[in-house]
This record gives structure tokens, C-alpha cells and sequence, in this order.
């Protein structure tokens, strides 16, 4: 349904698990399956991917080779997203910055403030909490993985030059 193959990484063998088992039993998408690894590590050969997408970014991880590891698995002329939760205002344009740093041009960076999780959120987390009310075990690793949501947002949209 996607015209491509999407494969997540998340940091721990639950998570793995629990993302795989909920897309299996939501039916919602094929072609998306998930695998155990760190952001700054990555498990994967140069150049495999024609996007990374990173949702959700810890300053940790971007300070560190996380930045690095993403341009070294995306392919030439290849597109990168992050998202990540800043802890300070100055943040802003430090991420930027280490974006640069590692490689990646074209940059369009994008600063939010979520002073409230949106409707949306909430409407969605409700309706997955009811059709998880009878697999507890699904619902306590999707519970275990919520990341909260308020605070300053960057997105930045980048690219690594052909």
C-alpha cells in the first residue's frame, strides 16, 4: 500500500515485539516491519536507504554519531527528516547545525511549540486504548512507549548532496 518498504529501529527487543505485533494485528500497513538497533550505531551498510526519517530524536542521540549514522546509510541525493524534542530554546539552532556538520544541504527547519497534546492525539491514543482493551499485553507496551508530546518541537528536512 505504500509503494515502498519501511523498517523501524527501536532500541530495544520489546519495542521491536510490540510494534510488530501491533501493525500484524492492525492490518494497517504492509511492508513495514521493525528491528532492534540505536540510532547511533546503526546496523545496516553505506548508502541503503533513500530516506531516514527519524520521529523522534533525543538530544543525546543527535549530539552524538546519530547524525553521522544517518547520512552514512542514506544514499546520494537521498532525502532526512528528524523530529526531535528540545530541552532549550538554543537547541533551535544547534541541531541545525550538527545537521550540517555531518553532511546534509538543504535545509528546512521548523520550530513548534505544543503547549497541549493535540486533539488528534488524544483521539487517536483513546480509540487504540479501546481496541487494545482486550489484549493487556499489547496495551502495556504501547503505554511503555508513549513519548510526551508538550514542549519545543524542531523538524528539519535535509537532504544529502548527490
Amino acid at each position: 500500500r505504500l509503494g515502498c518498504r519501511v523498517l523501524g529501529l527501536l532500541p530495544t527487543l520489546d519495542e521491536v515485539r510490540a510494534a510488530n505485533r501491533l501493525n500484524e494485528w492492525s492490518h494497517c500497513v504492509s511492508g513495514v516491519k521493525f528491528q532492534a538497533g540505536e540510532p547511533t550505531a546503526m546496523p545496516f551498510h553505506d548508502r541503503v536507504f533513500t530516506h531516514v526519517w527519524w520521529l523522534v530524536a533525543s538530544p543525546e542521540d543527535w549530539r552524538g554519531e546519530g547524525m553521522h549514522e544517518a547520512f552514512r546509510v542514506l544514499r546520494r541525493g537521498g532525502d532526512f527528516a528528524i523530529q526531535a524534542r528540545l530541552g532549550e530554546e538554543k537547541e533551535i539552532e544547534e541541531l541545525p547545525r550538527r545537521i550540517e556538520e555531518a553532511g546534509f544541504a538543504e535545509l528546512s527547519v521548523l520550530q513548534l511549540r505544543v503547549k497541549a497534546v493535540p486533539q488528534s492525539r488524544r483521539t487517536a491514543g483513546d480509540r487504540l486504548e479501546a481496541l487494545l482493551a482486550d489484549r493487556p499485553d499489547l496495551f502495556r507496551l504501547w503505554q511503555a512507549g508513549i513519548e510526551p508530546s508538550v514542549g519545543i518541537w524542531a523538524r528539519v528536512m535535509a537532504r544529502r548532496p548527490s
